[in-house]
C-alpha cells in the first residue's frame, strides 16, 4: 500500500504544508512505527512525525526538512520531500526505518512525484526553466538513496531505467513554469 500525506513540514520531523492529515495517522514500517499528528502553527497547519521503536522510544530526533511523507516501508525506508512551493524549498530527506539519514537533498520546487509498487526504486519530477523555456527536471533514485538516472525533458514522455535487472517505465509531466 502506498501512503502519500500532502502536507509541509519543519521536522522534528515538522511538515510545513497545504494539506490536511486526520490527527494520529501511524503506520508500520520495519520493525519500528511511524506516527504523524497534525499540528497548527500560525497560519501553517504542520504535522509532527515520529518514528518509534517496540518499547515506544523516539528514534527521531530533530530533522529539518518539509512536504510529504512516503511510505518505502518494503525496504524501511520513509521519504519526507519538501514539495512546498509557496516559500523557498528546503532539503528533502530519506530516512531508515530506525531514523537514521541516508540522503538529503534539495529538490527545488517539487511538481510530481511516485515510487514503484517494489518501494525500491522512487522519482522526483521539479519544474525548472532553462533558456527561457519550462523544463521538467526528473532524478531518479535507489531506494538506498543513490542516483540512478538524471534527465531533463521539454516535453512530456516515458522516462525508462535499469535497476537491480528491472526496468521500470516514469510518466514525464508535461513542462510548466514554477510557482
Amino acid at each position: 500500500m502506498m501512503l502519500r500525506l500532502r502536507i509541509p513540514i519543519a521536522l522534528s520531523l515538522f511538515i510545513y504544508a497545504f494539506g490536511a492529515m486526520a490527527d494520529g495517522r501511524s503506520f508500520r514500517c520495519g520493525n519500528n512505527v511511524v506516527h504523524v499528528q497534525s499540528v497548527q502553527k500560525g497560519e501553517l497547519s504542520t504535522v509532527q512525525v515520529d518514528i518509534r521503536n517496540a518499547n515506544d522510544t523516539r528514534l527521531v530526533k530533530s530533522v529539518s526538512g518539509g512536504g510529504e511523507v512516503v511510505s518505502l516501508c518494503k525496504v524501511k525506508e520513509v521519504l519526507v520531500l519538501d514539495t512546498n512551493s509557496q516559500y523557498a524549498p528546503s532539503s528533502s530527506i530519506l530516512l531508515s526505518d530506525s531514523g537514521k539519514e541516508l540522503m538529503r537533498q534539495n529538490f527545488g520546487i517539487i511538481d510530481a512525484f511516485d515510487k514503484s509498487s517494489d518501494d525500491k526504486v522512487f522519482w522526483i519530477q521539479s519544474k525548472d526553466v532553462m533558456d527561457k523555456v519550462p523544463v521538467t527536471r526528473v532524478r531518479v533514485f535507489g531506494y538506498d538513496g543513490s542516483a540512478i538516472e538524471s534527465r531533463i525533458f521539454h516535453k512530456a514522455g516515458v522516462l525508462s531505467v535499469m535497476f537491480q535487472g528491472l526496468k521500470y517505465q516514469i510518466k514525464v509531466i508535461e513542462p510548466d513554469y514554477p510557482g
